[in-house]
Parts: structure tokens; sequence; C-alpha cells
């Protein structure tokens, strides 16, 4: 009896690629010409004949960002995808806090220290994202800018909070004003953000 033994790997899904790969065979396709092609294939007889030429001095070479391994890409993934669910979800609650309070639901105090335990929250989640902005991170370009956005939403959103509690803590219409402003900037970088 033969048993066919399944290829290491098979069945799992493909990894995304960062876009410096796309972009790197981009600009390497570009450079590419036929002319050039066929000159190093065939060499240039016209090029033998002439005097030699002194070397023009070549500028260094730009220093690249270091590539990602396989598995930091799948952590990329997995913080873009957290991310995104993070900033939606924390949207909804602020507000369900500002519904709580200004039902009755819930007394100023309460909306206050949930927001206090969700500012704190905030803030944790901005602090590590924030890390990923020093350049020794193997980040794409393309990734670098996601995350600047999602640390900038983050921002939004605490500063939303922080309105809000200052609004349950108040009831003045200038902190309930500055939270109605907070949100809707909140949103439209959240609506930027998820739309394709």
């Amino acid at each position: 009896m033969t048993t066919t033994e399944k290829p290491r790997g098979a069945g799992r899904a493909p990894a995304r690629r960062p876009i410096l790969v796309f972009l790197l065979a981009a600009l390497a396709a570009a450079s590419w010409t036929p002319d050039a092609a066929a000159q190093d294939e065939y060499g240039d007889q016209d090029q033998q004949a002439e005097e030699p030429q002194a070397a023009e001095p070549q500028a260094p070479a730009a220093v690249q960002p270091p590539q990602a391994s396989e598995r930091e890409i799948q952590d990329l993934n997995a913080i873009a995808t957290l991310s995104v669910g993070l900033v939606i979800q924390s949207f909804g609650y602020i507000g369900a806090y500002g519904d709580l309070l200004s039902s009755g639901a819930y007394d100023s105090q309460q909306v206050i220290n949930m927001l206090g335990d969700t500012v704190k929250y905030l803030g944790n989640a901005h602090r590590e994202l924030a890390r990923y902005q020093d350049p020794g991170f193997a980040v794409s370009s393309g990734d670098r800018q996601y995350l600047a956005e999602v640390t900038t939403i983050l921002e939004l959103l605490i500063e939303e909070a922080e309105s809000l509690r200052g609004f349950a803590n108040s009831r003045a219409e200038g902190d309930l004003a500055r939270y109605r402003v907070a949100r809707d900037n909140a949103w439209k970088r959240i609506d930027r953000l998820i739309k394709p």
C-alpha cells in the first residue's frame, strides 16, 4: 500500500509581500532597456576601439531599510487587522459612553471611570504602534504610512474620550462642543482608513 505525502506548506494561503518588493521589481524593470541588454550580451564593438576613459566617481549607495522577514510580514498583517478593529471598536465605545451618559443610564462618575480606562488602553496601543516608526524596523514605506495614520487616529480617539470625560465632569456646553468636534475628526480619519 502506498500513501501520497502532502508537500510541506500545501494548503496554506500565500503570505502578502511587502510593497517594497513590488516597488523594487518595478524599478528594476523600468531601468532595463533592450539596448543595454544587447550590449551586455554581445558586447559593443565600437566601445572596445575607443580609448579607455577615466571612471567617473560614483555616488555612495543609498542606505536601504532592512528587509522584513516572513514572520515580520505576518506580524505586520496581524497588526494592521487588529488596529482597524481597535479604532472602530474604540470609536463605538466612546460614542456608547456618551449615549449612556445623555440617557441617564450611567452617571457621570461611571462614564469618567470607563473613559479613563479607555484612554489608558488607547495610549498603550499608541505607544506600541509608534515604536514601528523607528527607521531600524523592517517596515515598508506603505506600512509605515499606514501605521502613522493609525497612531494619528488613536490620538484623535484619546482627544475624543478626554473631551467626553470633561463634559461628564462639568456638563458645560463648551466641553460638549469639543467632544462633538473631536468625534467628527476621528470619524473622518477612520472612514478614510477603512475605505478600499
